[in-house]
């Protein structure tokens, strides 16, 4: 066991940090709890950053203008600038290795991932404070009017 800790701490030292911390995630359980409580922590904080941020593209009270300016572009430029630790999970997640460094999706290489992102995120932000970070919500309910839907339909969806 000691082997694979030396090891993981020579390809450190060697600047190879990915192969290091595979050899330490496969050797010790202890290491492996480590990490994922660190990517907890660092994402709770993440998405207790973007909840107090002001002015963010998650709050609703949008006026028709403003919803019409929407921009998927915006929201995930905001989330990699406040929550880098999710949006690589995320992105993780939903990307192949061939897709990644385009942004496309695993099965659909020519769907951008921004938009997932985005409502991955606008559904995590609306269970935190449904009052205030609604603008999906409210963006699909705008959509679901113009297509002419039902008041009820809509309700019972969210």
């Amino acid at each position: 066991m000691e082997t694979e800790v030396n090891k993981a701490l020579n390809a450190i030292r060697h600047r190879k940090y990915q192969r290091g911390l595979s050899i330490l995630l496969k050797a010790r359980v202890g290491f492996k709890k480590a990490v994922l409580d660190f990517a907890q922590q660092a994402v709770r904080s993440e998405v207790k950053d973007l909840k107090r941020a002001r002015n963010s593209s998650f709050q609703g009270g949008k006026t028709i203008e403003g919803i019409s300016k929407f921009d998927w572009e915006n929201q995930f430029h905001e989330i990699s600038g406040t929550c880098p630790v999710l949006l690589q999970v995320l992105t993780g997640a939903l990307t192949s290795q061939q897709s990644s460094h385009h942004l496309s999706l695993a099965c659909k290489l020519h769907n951008s991932v921004k938009p997932i992102i985005g409502v991955l995120v606008s559904q995590i932000l609306y269970q935190h404070r449904p009052r205030n970070l609604n603008f999906f919500q409210q963006l699909n309910s705008v959509q679901m009017w113009l297509a002419g839907c039902q008041r009820e339909v809509r309700f019972n969806i969210f």
